[in-house]
């Protein structure tokens, strides 16, 4: 005998909108959780002066309204005199202090999540503590790496520009922090 399982269509899901809260913000703040991260070196003589070295991390948002929403990023040494010439493509006008970028990730492919792509810069010599940062938390149990952002849009002119328009504009990131923990255990 066989048994026929009866299904009843799914209703059609409405696609999830990541509206600010304040629409009418110059800025924005973003918690990011990180899960997961390596560390990458490019030792090259032919990649720059003395090679290149790179983080790349993948977490999840921790504050509303894109709480839940993947994050995945990279921190980079970048030399303070060069802007990415990328950036020139997305902005009018190119603001003094970059930080970073980020941008949102959409998918046509309701299986695919949407995202935010991030790109954090700093100085070579503080990328020897980001490194410690990380690794600190990883040698912890319950240890955890944070990373809050606030950005803006250079392209954004007023009005409601964090309802939906965010979505199709490179974002600036105008300062980061990297927050490690670790929970300590004192044997009594």
């Amino acid at each position: 005998m066989f048994f026929k399982k009866k299904t009843t269509p799914l209703p059609a899901e409405l696609p999830l909108t990541y509206a600010w809260g304040k629409t009418d913000n110059k800025s924005q703040e973003l918690w990011i959780t990180v899960r997961d991260w390596q560390y990458k070196v490019f030792p090259s003589r032919r990649s720059h002066a003395f090679g290149s070295w790179m983080f790349q991390f993948e977490g999840t948002c921790s504050t509303e309204p894109l709480k839940g929403l993947v994050v995945t990023g990279e921190v980079e040494v970048l030399d303070p005199n060069e802007t990415p010439g990328m950036l020139r493509d997305h902005w009018k006008e190119i603001p003094e202090d970059v930080e970073g970028y980020a941008f949102f990730i959409a998918s046509g492919d309701q299986s695919i999540l949407p995202s935010i792509g991030v790109t954090l810069y700093c100085q070579a010599s503080a990328l020897d503590w980001v490194y410690r940062a990380f690794a600190m938390a990883s040698q912890s149990r319950s240890g955890g790496i944070g990373i809050e952002l606030r950005v803006d849009c250079p392209n954004n002119e007023g009005g409601p520009f964090w309802r939906d328009q965010w979505q199709q504009e490179w974002l600036r990131v105008s300062t980061w922090e990297l927050f490690s923990s670790a929970q300590l255990k004192l044997s009594q």
